[in-house]
């Protein structure tokens, strides 16, 4: 029986055992195949990111507290808003070591309020994803302000101050309630402002807590409620309510005078009224009793200005 003849005919699926054994054009194909092409450089992206939403980088553990709360927040957003933290971020890790933040297990140790510092992150993430307390006490309001100045996260400061503004401005309905029902409890909140604001440097509320702490008759010089402030804020405290009785006394003897020099009574006011006092175009009626009338004094805004002169201050404050 003949023997079966090997074909020359090469499977276009078997391997060459030998590149010069292919034709001409395979060879060529071959090669054309085994060259990898040359790198081109990147096209430039049609994208753009989209201002102040795109975050760069990871996040970063914190541990807050006594407690130890965990914090996972963006790094991006720490580094940008606070000057302490991008100050902190620039520095490379110890040599062999990793970086604090990295991990659960390796946090960033913090020995501030979780409360407090949640609201101030809550400045940058808005309220609906870190919403505030539904009840922003003075301790909360004030708690978040010493974390955010602690950090410069100018923008938590500016929150903090706005929302006491509004509560603690001479011009504010909460603070001219309070002058004609001061409680204790309002008592030690002027006396923690006036701290507060000589801790950080700031006067735009200082006036307003000394002028109420100026008219507290109840718990003044108890230890309990004014202990917290020093021996010169006490004697800055004695002269301006020293002054604020002085101009008390004079306004009480003084007697009413009409504004408009040589007219009567009955062309400046009318119909004869209950005792009345003021300008022909406006005038109001005498307050029928000494707290009405002391009530209409302190919310006067020229004795407002008298005791913010005694105190170093202008008036109105700068916001």
């Amino acid at each position: 029986m003949a023997g079966i003849q090997q074909s020359n005919n090469l499977s276009p699926l078997a391997a060459p055992s030998n590149l010069n054994e292919l034709p001409n054009e395979s060879l060529r194909a071959h090669s054309e195949l085994q060259t990898p092409e040359a790198p081109t450089s990147p096209q430039p992206s049609s994208k753009e990111r989209y201002p102040n939403r795109y975050f760069e980088g990871g996040h970063v553990i914190l541990c807050l507290g006594p407690k130890s709360s965990l914090f996972r927040v963006q790094r991006s957003v720490l580094a940008k808003y606070s000057a302490t933290f991008g100050d902190m971020f620039s520095l490379p890790p110890p040599e062999g070591s990793t970086a604090e933040g990295s991990s659960d297990d390796n946090p960033i140790h913090l020995p501030d309020d979780p409360d407090h510092f949640a609201g101030v992150l809550s400045i940058y993430y808005g309220t609906v994803l870190m919403p505030h307390p539904s009840d922003l006490t003075f301790e909360y309001v004030t708690g978040v302000l010493h974390v955010a100045h602690k950090y410069e996260f100018a923008l938590a400061i500016e929150w903090a101050w706005s929302n006491l503004s509004a509560r603690w401005s001479w011009q504010a309905e909460p603070w001219r309630t309070a002058l004609s029902k001061l409680s204790q409890t309002d008592v030690k909140r002027a006396v923690a402002l006036v701290r507060i604001s000589y801790e950080l440097d700031n006067n735009r509320l200082l006036g307003s807590a000394f002028y109420l702490l100026c008219i507290d008759e109840k718990w003044s010089g108890d230890e309990r409620v004014y202990g917290e402030m020093g021996s010169e804020d006490l004697h800055l405290l004695l002269k301006a309510t020293r002054k604020l009785y002085s101009l008390w006394a004079e306004k009480s003897r003084a007697p009413p005078a009409p504004s408009a020099v040589g007219a009567s009574p009955l062309e400046l006011f009318g119909t004869p009224q209950p005792a009345v006092v003021g300008s022909p175009s406006a005038y109001a009626a005498v307050p029928s009793s000494p707290q009405d009338a002391w009530q209409t004094f302190i919310r006067d805004s020229s004795t407002i200005s008298a005791i913010f002169e005694v105190l170093g201050l202008t008036f109105p404050p700068a916001s």
